[in-house]
């Protein structure tokens, strides 16, 4: 009997096993050829729905991607993003990117990591202008 796996997101079919290696080659070439295309944004959202779509592994699918994103984003000069843990927060994470595999459209997923990295860059441009603050108020009374 097959063990299930409580984490998958139902109707959502994932590569089955005999091709994962394909299509971890597929996605290899996609990141030498086409991604050098892409907005580093939508490269890194890609990279990340690519990944948790083939699902390689039995566990740690959805952090490898989010870990792949994060590398992708920072190597682009962007910050990493938090999907946050609470439960609001986890679930639009969840349903964005489900109803951009069962739709074969990674426009929400696309939209939600923009979300993420538009908040995260205005955080640092908060904390820059208060570091500024502080220096020009350094020593006054």
């Amino acid at each position: 009997m097959a063990k299930a796996y409580p984490y998958l997101v139902s109707g959502i079919k994932y590569t089955d096993p005999i091709y994962i290696r394909q299509e971890m080659g597929n996605l290899i070439y996609w990141l030498d050829e086409i991604a050098k295309t892409l907005h580093p944004v939508e490269y890194a959202a890609l990279l990340h729905l690519k990944f948790v779509s083939i699902h390689p592994f039995a566990d740690g699918n959805g952090r490898t991607a989010r870990l792949l994103m994060s590398f992708a984003l920072v190597r682009n000069g962007f910050p990493i993003v938090n999907i946050q843990p609470d439960p609001d927060s986890r679930k639009e994470y969840m349903v964005a990117l489900a109803d951009s595999q069962r739709q074969d459209n990674p426009e929400s997923f696309i939209d939600l990591v923009k979300k993420y990295v538009e908040a995260e860059l205005e955080s640092r441009i908060a904390i820059l202008a208060l570091n500024e603050s502080n220096i020009a108020n350094f020593g006054k009374k």
